[in-house]
């Protein structure tokens, strides 16, 4: 690529420092992301493979509703069949 004016280096310039700071910008929320403790997937316990060990009360609450029916089968005697 060649550059012919100072205006054209400027632009060039202008856009590789904002393409770097997106990069940059991008990669740091990525990150932010991965080490979050928050949900993901907006409170969609059934949807989340997660959700065996999330340490969020909804989580919580939605591993109790689901062991709820295993655990009335196995207090009244029957086995699903």
């Amino acid at each position: 690529m060649k550059i012919t004016s100072r205006r054209e280096f400027l632009t060039s310039v202008a856009r590789g420092g904002i393409l770097g700071l997106m990069v940059l910008f991008s990669g740091a929320m990525l990150r932010r992301w991965e080490n979050a403790d928050d949900c993901r997937r907006s409170y969609a316990c059934g949807n989340c493979g997660l959700s065996d060990r999330c340490n969020l009360p909804e989580a919580e609450k939605f591993r109790i509703e689901k062991n709820a029916p295993e655990k009335e089968k196995r207090e009244n005697g029957r086995n699903g069949k």
